[in-house]
């Protein structure tokens, strides 16, 4: 593959950030299960509710990649890392 990337690792990637991602969730699907008992439907509901929040994030991710320039969509990115870092430093957010 001339230059092109390879959609496993792409897949591997997108996988591996949204595992790292929801390790805090763990404390409250635990609760869940806890609370009603039924791990495999929990399981599913947050396997469910996962998959439909992802595809919420890669859609609107798509469609402003479609109507921002590559420099714009940086700038933007940046902006809004810097803005919520100041924010976390300055206690209006917590980190």
């Amino acid at each position: 593959m001339n230059g092109a990337i390879n959609p496993w690792w792409v897949f591997w990637s997108a996988a591996g950030v949204v595992i790292f991602a929801e390790i805090g969730c763990l404390a409250r699907t635990s609760v869940l299960v806890a609370r009603y008992g039924q791990p495999w439907v929990v399981f599913a509901g947050t396997l469910v509710g996962t998959a439909i929040i992802m595809a919420v994030g890669v859609l609107a991710g798509e469609a402003v990649r479609r109507l921002l320039p590559d420099a714009a969509l940086r700038w933007v990115a940046g902006g809004f890392f810097v803005l919520f870092g100041l924010l976390v430093l300055f206690g209006k957010l917590e980190g």
